[in-house]
């Protein structure tokens, strides 16, 4: 490295561990006896005990372990750039095992599989001085690959948790149009329920047999990012000074269902965006035909209410603006500063309106984040 006086900072990193997690109940691993399970016994009530939850004496704790490398870098000593690659594999995931409904006790826990999470992370940073201007920027970036290696007890709802899949993700029927010809509907695959009507959502049959069954599932997509990032922003001229944060995320999808997105569902209203439906006179509309006591369009889920939630949102911005010293010695203060700060400023997102991007757990029922301004006087003595 002699001679490269550019470079200020060259550091190369690489760490590995390991570490326990016991996400369960307390005694999984004992049968509980409980009293006050009373019974009939000679025409009278007797007092009683009984087991009443599922054990596993062989129950383990999860464990993770994660393998990093790393480079940190200063250059000029004004850019900095940080990239990190990690591999983290958790095996004896805990988790209840499906039980038929004559069981007589609840799921029993065990150590059922293992999921792997690879990414990459950067960040990369600029500061520089010019004139009466100083300013710094930091943007990082976030590339995550989540998937299930094994799992003893796969599940196949609208959420899927089996090997092969990302954790969790979206599963159903792939939405390929809607039926818009008496001869469209009169050969459509025979479905489970309601005959469909010219309007209804169309699906595609898989596997080709004729009928959409659980058999025409595919992945439809995932909850979790594939891609955040933030970037930070700070300026300072003269007596003025502005910051921003901003975050986001890509590659991330999010289900809209029941009253939020589809119309009189359960009675409620219908928002504005319905009137964008199917009808004979408009058959490109964004929705299907409107029901009022038929459920074939929403009973499954599909690759219709599953919406990119992508969103770049301006988290939090603040201008600010300091009183020359002068102003501050005549009035007996050190430093006075007036500044305006608002949070959430502007989302940019494709999701429907109403509708949080940033939460993605049954997001639509949750109150979304508040738009908030301030307005705000520093008095430093």
């Amino acid at each position: 490295m002699k001679g490269l006086d550019f470079v200020n900072n060259l550091k190369r990193r690489a760490s590995y561990g390991s570490v326990g997690n016991n996400a369960t109940g307390d005694y999984q691993y004992l049968p509980k006896i409980a009293l006050g399970m009373d019974y009939p016994f000679g025409g009278t009530i007797s007092s009683g005990a009984a087991q009443t939850t599922s054990s596993n004496a062989v129950l383990q704790w999860e464990k993770s372990t994660t393998f990093d490398v790393g480079l940190d870098m200063m250059l000029f000593n004004k850019l900095s750039f940080t990239a990190d690659y990690y591999n983290r594999y958790t095996d004896n995931i805990l988790t209840a095992v499906p039980v038929s409904s004559i069981y007589g006790l609840p799921a029993p826990t065990i150590n059922a599989g293992a999921m792997r999470n690879t990414g990459v992370e950067l960040q990369i940073g600029y500061q520089d001085q010019k004139g009466g201007l100083h300013y710094n920027i930091n943007f990082n970036v976030g590339f995550n690959h989540n998937n299930v290696v094994k799992y003893a007890t796969p599940s196949k709802t609208s959420r899927i948790q089996a090997e092969g899949y990302p954790w969790n993700a979206f599963y159903g029927y792939e939405n390929i149009g809607k039926y818009q010809t008496d001869d469209q509907v009169k050969n459509a695959p025979k479905v489970p329920g309601a005959p469909v009507k010219k309007g209804d959502l169309m699906f595609k049959d898989q596997n080709g047999d004729g009928i959409i069954d659980g058999n025409d599932r595919v992945l439809l997509g995932s909850d979790i990012p594939g891609v955040t990032f933030g970037l930070n922003l700070n300026l300072a001229y003269r007596q003025f000074d502005l910051a921003v944060f901003a975050q986001g995320a890509t590659d991330v999808d999010q289900v809209l269902n029941n009253e939020v997105f589809w119309p009189l569902v359960n009675g409620a209203n219908a928002q504005k965006m319905a009137l964008d439906r199917w009808t004979p006179e408009t058959p490109n509309g964004r929705f299907p035909l409107t029901h009022v006591d038929e459920s074939y369009n929403y009973d499954v889920l599909s690759s219709f209410q599953v919406n990119n939630s992508s969103y770049i949102r301006i988290k939090n911005l603040q201008l600010g603006y300091t009183l020359p010293a002068a102003v501050g010695k005549l009035l007996k203060t050190e430093k006075i500063r007036i500044y305006f700060s608002a949070q959430n400023l502007f989302t940019f997102t494709k999701l429907v309106s109403g509708v949080d991007p940033e939460s993605q757990v049954d997001s639509q029922y949750r109150y979304p984040n508040v738009k908030t301004y301030t307005f705000g006087l520093n008095v430093n003595f």
